[in-house]
């Protein structure tokens, strides 16, 4: 049996052998998905080892080069004729040997720095610093009270969604389930302020970072930088560096235009511009948070609360 699929519990429970397909070619991974997961962390962890080592050996020969040329000062340059026996012949021998090492050293280091080894890139997290209310000022012992980010009152769409209430405070943890078509996706657009209400209240100060189960209908034409620049002070390549550092384009890849992009890499420039739905970092984001997801390893670890939608509309949760 060959099964494509994104379920981790899946992976863990059926796999064998994991084959991933990337940059046009093919590469096996045995042991199941856990000798799969264990061979990628050592690929991710190869690039720093290697940068790692090449920084090392440049310093090294940096090093070198400097405490040779020291020690060669030190060294006289010409023997006085009490010394010109045996004594001065040992000093001209030792002055020859710290050039030659110095010259070896040196032409390390050119070799060194003309192959630089690229920094990995550092590891996709949340880096913006958010403004949430109820925060204590600093000098003051007490906070005053929180309000919630997320309030929802009687909330309908259509017949797509029907909400009696929903409360999340600014560091609450909202895990969203339900069948096909119970409102996940109207209830994330309507915290996102895409949907409006028919009826009842929504009031969610602040902003709210969507990362949507459509991909964005970007222009063929637009290149990769430009797609992830949309919007944002500087020219294209001025975010060429920071669509880089999170690790989700290989820097030839910035050149290609969004049509000759594939359905995943397409949708990694929608992660890009919104670093969301990683486990990593949601476990370490300070914010609120509402999650969707089909990821059942995903929701068996979330840590918050739960609301599950009916599959009808007509029911409404409180």
């Amino acid at each position: 049996m060959l099964a494509v699929t994104h379920d981790r519990v899946f992976l863990e429970r059926l796999t064998s052998t994991v084959l991933e397909a990337e940059a046009g070619k093919v590469t096996r991974y045995g042991d199941g998905y856990h000798g799969y997961r264990t061979a990628k962390a050592a690929e991710r962890r190869r690039p720093l080892q290697e940068y790692e080592e090449w920084r090392c050996e440049l310093a090294r020969n940096e090093r070198l080069a400097v405490g040779h040329a020291v020690r060669l000062h030190a060294v006289p340059r010409k023997a006085s004729p009490a010394n010109f026996g045996h004594g001065g012949f040992r000093a001209r021998g030792r002055a020859h040997g710290a050039m030659s090492r110095i010259r070896n050293a040196r032409e390390r280091v050119e070799r060194l720095t003309g192959n630089p080894v690229a920094p990995p890139p550092d590891p996709l997290a949340f880096t913006a610093r958010l403004a949430t209310a109820g925060e204590t000022p600093a000098g003051t012992g007490t906070a005053s009270p929180e309000p919630p980010v997320v309030h929802l009152s009687g909330v309908r769409v259509g017949d797509r969604l029907c909400l009696g209430s929903l409360d999340l405070g600014r560091r609450g943890r909202l895990l969203v389930t339900g069948p096909n078509g119970a409102g996940k996706t109207t209830l994330l657009k309507l915290l996102a302020g895409e949907v409006r209400p028919d009826e009842g209240a929504v009031r969610v100060p602040g902003r709210v970072g969507h990362l949507r189960q459509e991909e964005t209908p970007w222009p063929a034409d637009l290149r990769v930088t430009e797609a992830f620049g949309r919007g944002r002070v500087g020219c294209a390549d001025e975010h060429a560096d920071a669509l880089l550092a999170l690790g989700l384009f290989r820097p030839a890849e910035l050149r290609l235009r969004i049509g000759e992009l594939s359905y995943g890499q397409r949708r990694r420039v929608d992660l890009a511009r919104l670093v969301s739905e990683l486990e990593e970092a949601l476990t370490g984001f300070p914010g609120a948070i509402v999650l969707v997801t089909h990821d059942r390893a995903l929701r068996s670890r979330f840590e918050g609360e739960h609301l599950e939608l009916p599959g009808t509309a007509r029911v409404r949760a409180g």
